[in-house]
């Protein structure tokens, strides 16, 4: 059995007490917010959001989407699904 690491319960509380979106990568919390309503992001959607809003450059996107995908912070669909979206 997976459980919800403390520092997410404490995370996923104020989210839900403060009505915010819970930028979260655990998959167990991820879990836990979306039974509870709670809209979530994680670190690939908050870089397709900085790029979208030319925080970041489109090289700069792709850099930092390699690196987590080598880092083994996203999975093959979640990295192809948010280069899609910097292609477009």
């Amino acid at each position: 059995m997976n459980l919800v690491w403390p520092l997410s319960i404490e995370a996923i509380f104020l989210a839900y007490k403060e009505k915010l979106t819970l930028l979260i990568e655990e998959r167990e919390g991820r879990n836990s917010a979306k039974k509870m309503g709670i809209k979530r992001a994680g670190i690939g959607a908050v870089i397709i959001k900085a790029f979208k809003e030319n925080i970041i450059s489109k090289d700069d996107a792709v850099l930092k989407l390699n690196t987590l995908k080598e880092k083994h912070r996203l999975d093959k669909n979640s990295y192809s699904t948010l280069m899609l979206q910097i292609s477009n």
